[in-house]
């Protein structure tokens, strides 16, 4: 008779805890999640399938941390609980937490949802551990455009790039309106020019909303020496996506190449209140300072540039603010910073020679006819224009050399006569 009483508590309390779920189960079909999971949230000892429910349920309302505390002591053996406390985990921030959860789910099914959710979470981080997981994605579904995107994504941040294009195409080609498909391809594709220009033509056609296909346009223009046509793609990027500051930078520095001082030095402008700190919009905007005849204004930017630019740059920069200050009569001046851009990039004839230059208009010829001569060693044969340019310049101190040299001689001369004559 005892154990008859037994059995039949047991019963009845398992009918009393699978009520709650049952109900819950009941309003979450229909739509009412808050009241389902509060049903959930009420009840004692949930079996592994309500935490589950009640997981999911709460990932739905965008509340992970209650999901995850629901799942907190969830077998490791439950693939479905593992997804949903890796999505929870990944939702707070616990990317660690969240690799270790969904590896449990994908280790128990291997290839499915959780496979895909860990693939995402490790692809920026450890390409390498998203590789060989989205190689397994695609081999089961060697149609899906999203699939292959990713898989080529990671194949170009492991600077395989050949692979990188073969995904990337396939993908593209499946569905070319995707539009990160279409840029992680045309940016693979830097490398050869003029692949990447007839694809971005084609992706352009199809999405021509892009502001980002139209920046990587105009950057491809740029290279090969098209800047109206690069001006163009800039503009088209800004209809397109709001004017922030290196969408105007892009257009600045395009407009400024193509000779149009003005407006790029408005443009830059414009880039430069948003962020002050860009060293090309620092540099260029400086360059059309200058050239706008605001000199002042040219080498408070320009110096604030060279802060953030390596050997080679910084040469250039100083070259230029060197000629602006020769520009502003300011030899001496212009000559310490062509000095500094010297030292800084030697075996740059081009500065070489506009040091050269400073130091004859400041009259130091013999140092110069040095500059001009060591220049000269440099350039290729080549460039004969530039070599001739130098060599008339050597030429012009040798003969004011002979010339003064000729005139000291004659004033010797001229005292010695004077003497004998005395």
């Amino acid at each position: 008779m005892r154990s008859l009483f037994v059995l039949l508590f047991l019963a009845v309390a398992s009918g009393a805890a699978a009520q709650p779920e049952a109900d819950a189960r009941r309003l979450a079909l229909s739509g009412d999640a808050t009241a389902a999971l509060d049903l959930l949230l009420g009840a004692d000892d949930l079996s592994p399938e309500a935490r589950r429910l009640a997981a999911r349920l709460a990932l739905e309302r965008s509340r992970p941390l209650l999901a995850a505390q629901t799942l907190a002591t969830a077998d490791t053996s439950d693939a479905d609980a593992q997804l949903l406390l890796g999505l929870a985990l990944r939702a707070l921030g616990d990317a660690r937490g969240a690799e270790t959860a969904l590896r449990h789910a994908h280790r128990l099914r291997p290839g499915g949802e959780a496979t895909a959710d860990l693939a995402v979470l490790l692809e920026s981080r450890r390409p390498d551990a998203a590789l060989p997981l989205y190689r397994l994605l695609a081999s089961q579904d060697t149609l899906n455009p999203v699939v292959l995107g990713a898989l080529g994504r990671v194949y170009a941040r492991l600077d395989s790039l050949p692979l990188a294009q073969e995904a990337l195409g396939r993908a593209y080609a499946l569905y070319p309106r995707g539009e990160a498909v279409a840029i992680s391809l045309a940016e693979t594709l830097e490398d050869d020019l003029d692949a990447q220009t007839a694809h971005l033509d084609t992706a352009l056609t199809v999405l021509p909303r892009s502001s980002e296909l139209w920046r990587l346009r105009g950057g491809a223009a740029m290279r090969a020496g098209e800047t109206a046509r690069a001006v163009n793609a800039y503009r088209s990027a800004l209809v397109h996506d709001d004017s922030t500051a290196a969408r105007l930078r892009d257009l600045g520095v395009a407009l400024y190449y193509l000779g149009d001082v003005p407006e790029a030095f408005d443009v830059l402008r414009s880039s430069f209140e948003r962020d002050s700190t860009d060293d090309t919009t620092l540099r260029v905007y400086g360059f059309a300072a200058s050239e706008n005849g605001q000199t002042a204004l040219a080498l408070r930017l320009l110096a604030k540039a060279s802060d953030a630019m390596g050997r080679e740059p910084l040469a250039s920069l100083y070259e230029r603010i060197g000629r602006i200050y020769s520009e502003d009569l300011q030899d001496s001046v212009a000559l310490d910073n062509l000095s500094l851009a010297h030292a800084l990039a030697p075996e740059d004839a081009a500065i070489a020679v506009n040091r050269a230059i400073i130091l004859q208009q400041t009259g130091k010829r013999a140092e110069a006819l040095a500059a001009y001569q060591a220049a000269l060693a440099q350039i290729p044969e080549a460039q004969a224009n530039f070599r001739e340019l130098v060599e008339s310049r050597i030429e012009m101190i040798e003969l004011m050399d002979a010339r003064f040299e000729e005139a000291r001689q004659r004033r010797v001369r001229d005292a010695l006569r004077r003497r004998l004559n005395e």
